[in-house]
C-alpha cells in the first residue's frame, strides 16, 4: 500500500543530536547519539545495532532515564518508541535550544522548565486511573 502524496501519519520530528547512553536488556551500556525525537519515538546513531524488539533504557544527562523499545535497526541507525510519556526535557539540549527540522533553525524552547514537570494531559490522567 502506497502513502498518499502530501499526507504523513508521522509525528513531527525534532532534530536533537544529543549524546546519551543506551542500556540494553543485558545491562550493557552503549554510547549513542539521539538524532531526532517525536512525541512517541526516536532515532539513534549507534555503533552496534540493537536487537529489534529489545527493551532498552535511554539515559541522558542529569540521569534522566526513558524506558523504550527498539522497533527497527539499519546500519548505524536504529529507532524505537518510548514506553512512558516523554515530556519536553528530552528535547532540550544543555543550551536550552531545540532544532525543529521543518524550520531548520534552533530556537529557545518555550516549554523549558528547570525543576517542574509539565502537567499531564487529560488523556494521560484518564489512562492512569
Amino acid at each position: 500500500m502506497a502513502r498518499e502524496q502530501g499526507i504523513s501519519k508521522r509525528a513531527p520530528r525534532i532534530d536533537l543530536r544529543r549524546q546519551a547512553v543506551m542500556v540494553d536488556s543485558d545491562g550493557r551500556e552503549h554510547d549513542v547519539t539521539i538524532l531526532d525525537v517525536s512525541s512517541g519515538g526516536f532515532r539513534l546513531e549507534v555503533s552496534e545495532s540493537p536487537r529489534i524488539g529489545e527493551f532498552v533504557t535511554l539515559r541522558v544527562e542529569h540521569g534522566e532515564q526513558f524506558p523504550s523499545q527498539i522497533r527497527w535497526a539499519l546500519g548505524t541507525e536504529a529507532g524505537g518508541v518510548f514506553l512512558t510519556p516523554v515530556g519536553p526535557e528530552i528535547l532540550i539540549g544543555e543550551d536550552g535550544l531545540v532544532q525543529d527540522r521543518r524550520e531548520g533553525e534552533r530556537r529557545e524552547n518555550p516549554d523549558r522548565r528547570k525543576t517542574e514537570r509539565p502537567e499531564p494531559s487529560r488523556r494521560e490522567r484518564d489512562r492512569r486511573t
